[in-house]
C-alpha cells in the first residue's frame, strides 16, 4: 500500500481545494508504470516490463497495438484477444535488454500506427526494485513532474485521483453467507467498502471496520481491516457452549461514518425458502388438421398469472409467411382465440404457431389439407417444446375429442437402438385422469445422464384410439436442428481394417409406409469404388446347383418408430478386399450414401511411437503418434510429468493399432518475479523438461521433451540432470529431488547402477556434507527421492544437491529458513575475456555486516560444488563490508584464466547468493532478438465463404513469409454428412473437398504416412486432411520442401452446407525469411 499517496491526498483535502478528475484523467489507454532496470542482469532474463491501464468506461481491444521504446527497434505487438476492461491493468514483457536505462521514452501505438500515449524521458540506473509510475492511475499529463520513481507495485493501483470538490461519502456493504444456520455451524460475514480511509491524528493508521453481533443474550464485537480489494470477511462459530442460543441475530457493521446491517438465525432446523415456480406455457388446437374456410380454435395455458401481461402469438405458413398475429389477455391463465383459414389462394401443409408469455415460448403445429384426413384417432397430444436439455421438465397436455372422459394410458419411453446396452433405460407407463372437458396433463423430468440423450416417444391411448409424438433430449437445445432429409446414413469411421466392424447410424424422416401403415425396412447395399456391387458366394443349401455362385451383398434393418436405425457389419477377408467402397441406405424412393476404405495393416515386429520434435516454444502443440505391433486394447493412458513434478493423465484411444495424442503448451510462462508477495510463494513453471510415459500392451513408451523460451537455439540435454521441487524450504518440510540420467547409460547390459544423491551445505573451502542416499533410475531414466529436513540436521542456510551416476555429475541448490529473497547479486556482463575485470554488485542485503566472496571454476576435479557447477576455487576468498544493504566488488581475472563456466558465491552468514559468468576466447555480439515465428489467427467464423490471403509481409524486425495455412471446422452432431470443407486456389484448383474434382477428398492418414503430396500451380505441397463427414474437419497445407514458402495468393474456403450451423477456425504461420 502506498501510504505516502494517502498523506498527500489528506493534505490537499485540508486546504479545501481539489482539482476535478475529469480534467486530469486520460480518455484513452495509458502507459501507467515502467520498470526499465530491474534487479539482476537484464541480458540474462526477461524481467523488464510495462503496465498499461484503461481509465475509460469501455473495454478496449488491443489487438495489433504495439509497445515500442524510442531508443531501439524492439517492438512488442500485442496478440489477438488482448482485451483491457475499464479500470483494468495488464503487464507485458518482451525480451532481454528491451529498454535503455538512460533517457528512454516509450510509445503505445494503435494497430494503424497512431501514437496513443508516450512517456517522458525516463532514466533508471539504480538496478533496484523501483520503477517509474504515474502519480495516479491514468493521470493525463505526461511531463516528468507527473511521474514518480518509487518501489514498484505491478498490478496494484498507483493511487486514485479524487474526483471532485464534492467528495462521495464512504459506503459499506455487508451480507451473511446464509440466512439460517444449525447449532455447531459457522456463520460467514462478508462485505466491502467503497474506499480505504485513514486516521491521521494522533498517529497515521488505517481506520478499522467494527462488526457487532447481537441476539438472544449474546453480544460480540470483531475488529478488522479491508484488504487490497476493499473487501473483508469474518466468521462466528455457532456452538452453544459459546453462549449461542436459538433465535435471530443482528449484524451491524461500522466503518468511519458509514454503517450497514444484516442478520441470520440459529436453530435446530433450517428454514427453506419457498421454491420459485417456473413459468410454463402450452398451446393446443381443437383438431390437428383443417380445410380452407374452417376455423382454428387455439388455446394457450400458463401456470403463472401476471396481471396486465399479454400472450403474443403468430401463425406461420409453410412458406414462412406470417398469416395471423395478435396479443391475448387473461385473468385465469387461459388464453383462447379463433383464426379463420382464408380459402383464397390457400397454402397447404404444416402451419406453426409461436407464442411468447413472460419470456417463455411455446410452439404447436396444425395441417391445412386439400381434403379431409383420416385422423385415425380422437386424441390431441402436445408438449411445451420439442427439444429439451438434460434434466429439463416436460409438460404433456392433450384433449380427447367427443364425450369420452375415461382415464387414458400414457407411455413415455426412450427410443432404443439395436445396441441398446450402451444406453440408459427410461420408461413411464401410467394412467392419467381426464377432466370433464376432455383435457388431460402430465409432467415429468428427463434424466440428467448424458447416456440418456436421444429420442423419446410419448404415446396416449384409450379405447377409441391413440396418438404419439416424438421429443428430443440434446446437449445444446439452442443449436439443435433436426434433419429434414428423407434418409441419412453415418459411419463411425472413414477407414477400417480386417477384423473390425462398421457401425452404421441413420435416420428416416417418415418410417411408416402410407399404404400399408407399417414400418418399412431400410435396405443396405455396398458397391466398390468403380460402381460394381459387392458380391459374395451363395452358401444357401436350397439349390445345390447354385452353391458358390456369386450374389449381391445386401442386408436390411427395420427402423424404430422414431426413424432411427442402426446396425453393424463385419469386415472379413472372404467378403471384402483392400480398397474403397460406397455404402448406400434406401427407404421407399429415397437413398443416402457414405464412403469408406478397407486397408490391410502392415506386419510390424515392433511398435513405432514418435514425437514430432524435442524442443518446443510457448503456445506450441506437442504431437505424439504411433502404430502398434499388436492391438491389445481400444484405449490406453499417457502420463505427463511436468517440470514441477506434478502429473497429468490423459486417455488415448487406439483405433486399429493406430493412435495419436496432442497437448497444447501454455502460451505464457509464470515466473516468480510476476508474483507480488514473499519469495516463498509457489508458482507453476511452464519452461523445463517434461516426461511422457505410456504402456500400450507390451510396448512401453518413455519420451522426454523440453519447453524453451528460445526453442530454435535450444536442445534437449541427454546428460544427467537434477533439480528440487521448489527453491525455498522450512525445517520439517520434505525435499523432493528429481532428475534424469542419460538414457543410453540407464540400462547397460541389462543391469542398472544406482544414482548417488548427496546433500551438502554450501560454503566455499569447507562444504559440509549433510547426508547421502542412493536410488535406482526408472526405465525411462528418471529418478526421484524424498528427503526429510529435520532441524537437527538442517540449519538456516544455502544447500546443494549433487547427483552422481556412472561418472556424470549434476548439482542444484535450495535454501532452508530464509523467506526474504530481496538480496540480489549480479555481474555487469555474462562473458569476459582473460585479463579483464568482473564487477560484482549486490542490492537488498542486510543493512550492515561482512560478506565473503569466492569464485568456483568448473573443472573435472569436482573438489568444490556451488549452486550450479562443481570444480576448483579460483584465487582466494575475499571479505568486504555491506553498506546500507549494497556492495560493489571488482574481480580481476588473470590473463591465464581458463575458458569455461565460473560461479561467484557471495556468503552472508549461511546464506549463499550466486552469479554465473563465462570466460571466453571471443565475446559474443548480442543482437536484437527477433521473432522467428508469427501466427495470425481467426476464430468462430460462421460465413459460408471466406478468403485466406498468404503473402510476404514486412515487420519492424524484417520480412516474414507464410509457411503453413491450417484450419478446422466444427459442426453439430448429426450434421457431419451435410457440411464439408472445400479449399481452392485463386486459379480455381480444388485442393481439398468432397468429390472427384478435388486433389484430396479423403483422410490422408494411411499406414506409415499422414500427408498426401500434390502439385498445385507448379508447387509440391504436403496436404494433411481429416477427411469429410466428421464433426471436427481439419486440414493443413505446407510446402514439401523445407526451404520453400507458400505462394502469395488467395485461398478460397467454402463451407458446403445449407442452413446448418458451423464454426470455422484458421491460422497462417509465418517464418522469418533467412
Amino acid at each position: 500500500m502506498n501510504y505516502s499517496l494517502y498523506l498527500t491526498l489528506f493534505a490537499v483535502a485540508a486546504v479545501g481545494f481539489l482539482v476535478p478528475a475529469y480534467a486530469q484523467l486520460a480518455d484513452h489507454v495509458v502507459i501507467n508504470e515502467v520498470e526499465t532496470n530491474p534487479p539482476g542482469n537484464d541480458a540474462k532474463s526477461i524481467s523488464e516490463w510495462v503496465e498499461l491501464y484503461n481509465p475509460t468506461d469501455s473495454a478496449v481491444d488491443l489487438k495489433g497495438w504495439v509497445i515500442a521504446p524510442t531508443g531501439s527497434k524492439k517492438t512488442l505487438e500485442l496478440p489477438a484477444g488482448t482485451i483491457l476492461d475499464p479500470g483494468q491493468t495488464a503487464i507485458f514483457s518482451y525480451g532481454p535488454l528491451w529498454f535503455n536505462d538512460l533517457g528512454e521514452s516509450l510509445e503505445l501505438r494503435s494497430a494503424n500506427g497512431t501514437i496513443i500515449d508516450k512517456t517522458p524521458s525516463l532514466t533508471d540506473q539504480k538496478n533496484s526494485l523501483k520503477s517509474w509510475q504515474r502519480l495516479y492511475d491514468g493521470y493525463a499529463p505526461n511531463s516528468i513532474d507527473d511521474w514518480k520513481f518509487a518501489t514498484f507495485n505491478a498490478g496494484s493501483s498507483n493511487g486514485k485521483l479524487i474526483e471532485s470538490q464534492e467528495v462521495d461519502p464512504v459506503s459499506i456493504h455487508v451480507s451473511v453467507e446464509r440466512p439460517s444456520y444449525l447449532f455447531g455451524e459457522t456463520a460467514i460475514i462478508r462485505g466491502n467498502v467503497s474506499e480505504k480511509i485513514f486516521t491521521v491524528k494522533p498517529t497515521f493508521q488505517p481506520t478499522p471496520i467494527v462488526i457487532s453481533i447481537t441476539g438472544t443474550g449474546f453480544e460480540k464485537k470483531i475488529t478488522l481491516y479491508p484488504d487490497t480489494n476493499l473487501s473483508f470477511e469474518a466468521s462466528q462459530s455457532l456452538h452453544q457452549v459459546l453462549g449461542i442460543g436459538g433465535g435471530n441475530y443482528d449484524v451491524s457493521v461500522t466503518y468511519s461514518d458509514a454503517t450497514a446491517s444484516s442478520g441470520f438465525s440459529v436453530g435446530e432446523k433450517l428454514s427453506k425458502p419457498e421454491a420459485v415456480k417456473e413459468t410454463v406455457v402450452t398451446i393446443t388446437t381443437d383438431q390437428p388438421s383443417y380445410l380452407p374456410s374452417q376455423i382454428v380454435r387455439m388455446t394457450a395455458t400458463t401456470n403463472k398469472i401476471i396481471p396486465s401481461a399479454v400472450l403474443q402469438f403468430e401463425i406461420i405458413d409453410p412458406d414462412g409467411k406470417v398469416i395471423e398475429s395478435g396479443n391475448l389477455f387473461s385473468t385465469d391463465g387461459k388464453f383462447t382465440t379463433r383464426i379463420f383459414l382464408n380459402p383464397v389462394s390457400p397454402v397447404y401443409g404444416t402451419h406453426e404457431i409461436k407464442a411468447t408469455f413472460a419470456t417463455k415460448s411455446a410452439t404447436a403445429t396444425f395441417e391445412v389439407s386439400e381434403k379431409p384426413l383420416n385422423l385415425g384417432t380422437s386424441i390431441l397430444l402436445a408438449t411445451n417444446q420439442t427439444v429439451y436439455g438434460l434434466g429439463e421438465t416436460v409438460h404433456v397436455t392433450g384433449k380427447i375429442n367427443g364425450e369420452q372422459t375415461n382415464p387414458l394410458k400414457l407411455l413415455v419411453e426412450r427410443a432404443k437402438l439395436p445396441d441398446a446396452d450402451t444406453f440408459g433405460d427410461f420408461q413411464i407407463n401410467i394412467i392419467v385422469p381426464v377432466d370433464d372437458d376432455g383435457s388431460f396433463a402430465y409432467v415429468f423430468d428427463l434424466p440428467r445422464d448424458k447416456n440418456s440423450l436421444g429420442y423419446y416417444l410419448i404415446r396416449a391411448s384409450e379405447t377409441m384410439g391413440s396418438e404419439e409424438i416424438i421429443i428430443h433430449s440434446v446437449e445444446d437445445p439452442a443449436t439443435f436442428a433436426r434433419s429434414t432429409d428423407p434418409i441419412t446414413i453415418m459411419l463411425d469411421d472413414t477407414s477400417y481394417t480386417f477384423g473390425q466392424s462398421i457401425t452404421i447410424d441413420g435416420h428416416v424422416l417418415d418410417p411408416v409406409d402410407r399404404t400399408t401403415v407399417l414400418v418399412a425396412p431400410v435396405s443396405i447395399s455396398i458397391s466398390k469404388e468403380g460402381g460394381a456391387p459387392l458380391r459374395i458366394a451363395n452358401l444357401g443349401p436350397q439349390d445345390g446347383k447354385n452353391l458358390d455362385a456369386l450374389k449381391t451383398y445386401d442386408v436390411a434393418t427395420v427402423p424404430e418408430l422414431t426413424g432411427l436405425y442402426k446396425m453393424q457389419l463385419d469386415i472379413v477377408k472372404n467378403i471384402f478386399e483392400a480398397g474403397k467402397y460406397v455404402i448406400t441406405a434406401k427407404h421407399s424412393d429415397h437413398a443416402a450414401s457414405a464412403e469408406f476404405t478397407v486397408y490391410d495393416l502392415p506386419d510390424l515386429k515392433e511398435s513405432s511411437v514418435t514425437i514430432d520434435k524435442d524442443v518446443y516454444g510457448l503456445g506450441e502443440t506437442v504431437m505424439l503418434e504411433g502404430i502398434l505391433s499388436t492391438d491389445p486394447q481400444t484405449i490406453s493412458y499417457i502420463t505427463l510429468t511436468k517440470p514441477d513434478g506434478s502429473v497429468a493423465k490423459f486417455d488415448v484411444p487406439i483405433n486399429n493399432r493406430y493412435f495419436s495424442w496432442s497437448w497444447n503448451i501454455p502460451d505464457a510462462e509464470q515466473t516468480p518475479s510476476a508474483i507480488v508477495g514473499s519469495s516463498g510463494d509457489s508458482f507453476t513453471p511452464t519452461l523445463g523438461i517434461y516426461k511422457l510415459s505410456a504402456a500400450f500392451g507390451s510396448a512401453d513408451v518413455h519420451l522426454r521433451f523440453k519447453v524453451s523460451s528460445d526453442p530454435a537455439n535450444d536442445v534437449l540435454s541427454t546428460g544427467l540432470i537434477v533439480s528440487t521441487d521448489k527453491p525455498f524450504y522450512k525445517t520439517t518440510d520434505r525435499l523432493l529431488v528429481t532428475g534424469n540420467v542419460n538414457p543410453s547409460k540407464s540400462f547397460r547390459d541389462g543391469s542398472t547402477e544406482m544414482v548417488t544423491i548427496s546433500v551438502y551445505q554450501i560454503y566455499p573451502y569447507d562444504p559440509i556434507q549433510v547426508l547421502t542416499s542412493s536410488v535406482f533410475p526408472e526405465r525411462d531414466g528418471s529418478f526421484s527421492n524424498t528427503i526429510d529436513l529435520p532441524p537437527s540436521l538442517f540449519a538456516d542456510g544455502s544447500y546443494g544437491v549433487s547427483a552422481n551416476y556412472l561418472g556424470d555429475r549434476a548439482v542444484s541448490a535450495f535454501v532452508v529458513g530464509f523467506e526474504d529473497d530481496s538480496f540480489l547479486v549480479s555481474t555487469d556482463s555474462a562473458e569476459y575475456l582473460p585479463d579483464s575485470s568482473v564487477i560484482i554488485t549486490g542490492t537488498g542485503g542486510p543493512d550492515s555486516g561482512r560478506l565473503d566472496i569466492s569464485v568456483i571454476r568448473e573443472s573435472d576435479s569436482n573438489v568444490i560444488c556451488g549452486t550450479s557447477i562443481c570444480g576448483s576455487i579460483l584465487g582466494t576468498k575475499k571479505s568486504i563490508s555491506l553498506q546500507s544493504g549494497s556492495f560493489e566488488y571488482t574481480l580481476d581475472l588473470p590473463d591465464s584464466a581458463p575458458f569455461g563456466k565460473y560461479e561467484v558465491m557471495v556468503a552472508s552468514g549461511t546464506l549463499i547468493k550466486p552469479a554465473m559468468f563465462d570466460v571466453v576466447e571471443e565475446l559474443t555480439i548480442v543482437e536484437t532478438a527477433k521473432p522467428r515465428t508469427v501466427i495470425e489467427k481467426e476464430n468462430r467464423i460462421t460465413d459460408r465463404n471466406i478468403v485466406i490471403t498468404t503473402e510476404e509481409k514486412t515487420t519492424d524486425d524484417g520480412s516474414i513469409s507464410p509457411r503453413v495455412v491450417s484450419g478446422s471446422m466444427i459442426v453439430n452432431r448429426g450434421d457431419e454428412a451435410d457440411v464439408n470443407l472445400m479449399i481452392s486456389t485463386e486459379s480455381g484448383t480444388c485442393v481439398i473437398g468432397p468429390g472427384d474434382g478435388c486433389l484430396v477428398s479423403e483422410s490422408t492418414r494411411k499406414p506409415g504416412k499422414i500427408y498426401d503430396t500434390v502439385e498445385v500451380d507448379g508447387m509440391s505441397l504436403n496436404v494433411r486432411y481429416s477427411g469429410p463427414d466428421v464433426r471436427l474437419e481439419k486440414f493443413s497445407i505446407i510446402p514439401e520442401s523445407a526451404d520453400e514458402f507458400l505462394p502469395d495468393m488467395d485461398w478460397h474456403v467454402s463451407m458446403v452446407k445449407d442452413e446448418q450451423i458451423s464454426r470455422f477456425y484458421y491460422k497462417v504461420t509465418y517464418k522469418t525469411i533467412p
